[in-house]
């Protein structure tokens, strides 16, 4: 599973992921950091810990041109600087599902 922005002026398509305006996270098995469509592997200290049910937080903060991601049980929180030659405004959310029984509830 993958959680981060795209730039609105990205062409929606499968390889989403790697488009240069691709920022954010995955959940599994590996570590993988995405910046400007690069995966990262082991990359920010990040580290791949969800488990069923967790509730992650994402936050976006268009003024300080960075994503904010925390896992609610673990309390991990992440951070990625968003360049804006690569990923310019309007951001939109972008969740990326791999595998059978991945699923989103946005809660309040």
């Amino acid at each position: 599973m993958f959680f981060g922005v795209n730039s609105k002026s990205t062409p929606l398509n499968v390889n989403n992921l790697t488009a240069a305006s691709s920022y954010g996270w995955t959940a599994g098995p590996t570590n993988i950091v995405y910046k400007s469509g690069q995966a990262l592997v082991n990359s920010h200290d990040y580290v791949s810990d969800f488990q069923t049910n967790d509730i992650v937080e994402l936050e976006l903060d268009c003024y300080r041109r960075h994503i904010h991601m925390r896992n609610h049980r673990s309390n991990k929180q992440y951070e990625l600087q968003i360049e804006l030659e690569k990923c310019p405004f309007p951001w939109m959310f972008h969740f990326g599902f791999s595998t059978n029984g991945d699923r989103l509830r946005i809660v309040e």
